[in-house]
């Protein structure tokens, strides 16, 4: 699961097309960057994403996570400086269900957004 850091402040500064923007950029970088049909990436609601990673350990879907936040933090916007995204990973278990890996992953991505945001943590 992934968030755009601050994003209320693209669209409260910059307005509403500068935030469709920085969507749209973030999703194409999802898209361009896809590993193979092994990854299916979505718009979860508002500013935030999914991207499910199959058949990889967790450490190399929290590598891949930070190349994401990498190339969008060196992404180039026309009104606004570089933006930035925080991660939070993790892996299914045997016992998961759909609810407690939503909330698991929440709650890694809650674990970043409290630690200092731009980075990648894994739950």
């Amino acid at each position: 699961m992934l968030d755009i850091d601050n994003f209320k402040q693209v669209n409260d500064i910059y307005g509403h097309q500068e935030g469709d923007a920085v969507i749209i950029a973030l999703a194409d970088i999802l898209r361009i960057r896809r590993i193979g049909p092994m990854q299916s990436s979505g718009r979860w609601g508002g500013e935030e994403f999914m991207v499910l990673l199959r058949g990889i350990e967790v450490s190399s879907a929290a590598y891949i996570a930070d190349l994401m936040r990498e190339i969008f933090a060196n992404t180039s916007f026309s009104r606004i400086r570089p933006w930035t995204v925080s991660h939070g990973v993790t892996q299914v278990r045997e016992d998961d269900t759909v609810d407690s890996l939503c909330t698991r992953v929440d709650m890694a991505l809650y674990k970043v957004k409290k630690n200092g945001k731009n980075r990648v943590e894994i739950e």
